[in-house]
């Protein structure tokens, strides 16, 4: 793990985001650093022998890549950059806390000092994907889930980086014609991807609505003769209509005069 790297490409991405034109959609959560980074060590590794560039290692962990080492590298990056942090509810749980960085001219002097420090590929990867994404979680998690590491591990394990071959980098960076029985594989194939992806990501939405269902009350005699007994506790109710109430005035002037010191 190279700590070093990895808070420069959290910042980068904070720094692109901030770029945008609406406040909103310069926001970034921990998911959402967390994936640009996987990105770009992915852009990487296409070229370098499926070495990543943050060092660190990739899990498959829940819908999406995931790797602490970047996860405790996120508060830091962001207060060196002097990122704004906001809390905020939201259905995700790691999306509480949010990070914006303000377009001004300070931020285009250090982006332009940070990219200096990047690979042009892994500049470019984040530049796109931030640019592309911004803060759609479910856009953004739907990409990652589908990139090739994703696709060929399974829940809870390791993923691979494979680089690609000078084959199959020509092959995507050309435009091919492709036979219809090809086409319908290709199809068939990210068709099946979706499904899996749309199966997994209903079944955490299931399991999240069962963590914060709470059962309705039942009202039945038990309920009301316990609201009884706490009424009782009040004392005696007030009599209907207008009330005289007297208070003792030595107390009254006691509390007073303490409240005075």
């Amino acid at each position: 793990m190279d700590k070093h790297r990895i808070e420069k490409l959290i910042q980068f991405a904070l720094l692109v985001a901030g770029q945008k034109d609406e406040f909103y959609e310069r926001e970034l959560s921990r998911i959402h650093l967390i994936k640009y980074v996987y990105l770009a060590d992915l852009a990487y590794a296409n070229k370098h022998d499926g070495a990543t560039w943050s060092q660190v290692q990739w899990q498959f962990y829940h819908f999406g890549p995931w790797a602490a080492e970047v996860n405790d590298c996120i508060e830091i990056a962001a207060q060196e950059v002097s990122a704004r942090e906001r809390s905020l509810s939201s259905k995700y749980g790691d999306d509480v806390v949010r990070w914006s960085i303000a377009n001004d001219n300070d931020s285009e002097d250090l982006i332009e000092q940070i990219e200096r420090e990047l690979p042009s590929v892994v500049a470019l990867a984040i530049r796109a994907n931030v640019r592309k994404f911004g803060n759609d979680t479910e856009g953004l998690l739907h990409h990652v889930y589908l990139t090739n590491p994703m696709l060929r591990a399974t829940p809870g394990s390791d993923l691979l980086f494979v680089a690609e071959t000078k084959e199959e980098f020509v092959r995507s960076a050309a435009p091919v014609e492709q036979s219809t029985k090809q086409k319908k594989r290709s199809q068939t194939a990210l068709a099946d991807a979706r499904a899996r992806f749309a199966e997994r990501f209903a079944a955490h939405q299931k399991s999240k609505a069962e963590e914060e269902y709470a059962p309705p009350p039942h009202y039945d005699d038990d309920f009301f003769e316990g609201v009884k007994w706490l009424d009782s506790l009040a004392g005696e109710k007030l009599p209907d209509g207008e009330v005289l109430a007297r208070f003792d005035e030595s107390v009254w002037n006691s509390d007073t005069r303490r409240a005075r010191r």
